[in-house]
């Protein structure tokens, strides 16, 4: 081959290599449950750690979301902990306990930390921490709560 053949060859399949690359809003479309999570109103700044005076207590799934929970620090401080593994939704919906791998007694949970899920049977998972971010419950999607004015207005 020669190099005019190998270089054309290399740009070309560069070329396929891009064209078929997903943006975020690509992704978003295509209905990947963590491109989904990403464009929720309700996803905040991403965090480097969530630090637990004790142990963590409360936590729950986001419907249609496999790949992330959400922790609840306090009251009004709730997180967005995505992870991969053998981890699954119904793992979390279902636990009994969760907790931080090594930190038994509270602690701060940063990206590439392990949580522990324990479910029915003694049966435990560990999830690997990919990223954290800060969660709002209260924010509201701008299109749907135009929507539901438009609604609203149109009862009266």
């Amino acid at each position: 081959m020669t190099m005019k053949a190998f270089l054309f060859a290399a740009a070309a399949a560069l070329g396929a290599a891009a064209c078929a690359t997903q943006t975020g809003d690509d992704a978003a479309a295509a209905g990947g449950p963590t491109a989904l999570a990403k464009a929720d109103p309700r996803l905040g700044p991403e965090v480097n750690r969530i630090c637990f005076p004790q142990n963590i207590n409360s936590w729950r799934t986001i419907d249609g979301d496999r790949d992330g929970i959400i922790l609840r620090r306090s009251v009004n401080d709730l997180y967005r902990v995505e992870y991969i593994g053998t981890c699954t939704a119904s793992d979390f919906r279902f636990a009994e306990t969760i907790g931080i791998v090594n930190r038994p007694a509270g602690g701060c949970l940063t990206q590439g930390d392990r949580l522990l899920v324990e479910g029915p049977g003694n049966s435990v998972n560990r999830c690997l921490i990919t990223q954290i971010n800060e969660w709002n419950e209260d924010a509201v999607d701008e299109e749907e709560a135009t929507d539901d004015e438009a609604e609203s207005a149109d009862a009266y």
